[in-house]
């Protein structure tokens, strides 16, 4: 599922993407990867705000999460 949503992204279509990423954080809100995954997803898409708070709470579940401080630019 994370592979589709990359690859919806990469195609163009940022709001698909965000949705199914959306479902899967849902599904499994323990999922730090998954949750970065949604937040670069949102910087692509220039929702900036969105982004940081993905983001930001990918790396409170797992502060060793290496996407989550690239998507933070740290």
């Amino acid at each position: 599922m994370t592979s589709l949503a990359i690859g919806l992204s990469k195609d163009g279509q940022p709001d698909a993407a965000i949705e199914l990423l959306t479902k899967l954080t849902h599904r499994h809100p323990s999922d730090s990867a998954s949750m970065a995954n949604l937040g670069m997803t949102f910087l692509a898409a220039g929702r900036e705000e969105e982004a940081l708070a993905a983001l930001t709470r990918a790396l409170t579940m797992d502060p060793l999460l290496p996407q989550g401080y690239c998507g933070l630019g740290l």
